[in-house]
């Protein structure tokens, strides 16, 4: 078969642009389209002290929203967060979650869109909501944060020691 017969390399510029433009589409989609995931926790975890072995306290943590993770750009969670029994927590709070520079960040609302005060100091996590770990403020003292007398829960924790190990990598 000669070449000039040949319909394939005749058109094969177009097979290869046509190719490139799949590529470059896909690619596109892969780096600016988010996916969200669904987030439906709820469990129950104990509140430690990092100064006092005696405090274990349970509690009922509820988190539930949609997480949306981006390749280029930032992750972001909203839904709802409780904590049973956690001072400033009656009702389930919108909590709207950032995360910058490894970290999460955000705040609270109430249902009708007031900022709560919670003893809630801030959530530590990974970028896709695993290992939780939630720093609060020592019973009824909401202000400067202080590590050292710090009360939290670490809800993949099963012991005292597992969730001290990771509440002080993420705030030690």
């Amino acid at each position: 078969m000669n070449q000039e017969d040949n319909w394939f390399r005749k058109h094969r510029n177009f097979f290869w642009g046509f190719a490139v433009v799949i590529l470059v589409a896909y690619l596109v989609l892969f780096l600016f389209v988010p996916t969200e995931q669904t987030l439906d926790l709820d469990v129950t975890a104990n509140e430690y002290s990092a100064s006092d072995e005696l405090v274990e306290i349970p509690r009922r943590v509820v988190i539930r929203g949609t997480l949306t993770k981006r390749v280029i750009g930032e992750n972001s969670f909203y839904g709802t967060f409780y904590i049973e029994g956690a001072a400033g927590q009656t009702e389930d709070l919108k909590l709207s979650l950032t995360r910058k520079n490894g970290r999460w960040t955000g705040g609270y609302e109430t249902a009708d869109g007031k900022a709560a005060a919670t003893a809630v100091y801030e959530i530590a996590s990974t970028q896709n909501l695993e290992n939780i770990v939630v720093a609060l403020y020592p019973g009824e003292a909401v202000g400067a944060f202080d590590a050292a007398n710090a009360h939290f829960l670490a809800l993949d924790a099963a012991t005292r020691r597992g969730a001290l190990e990771s509440f002080q990598s993420d705030f030690g």
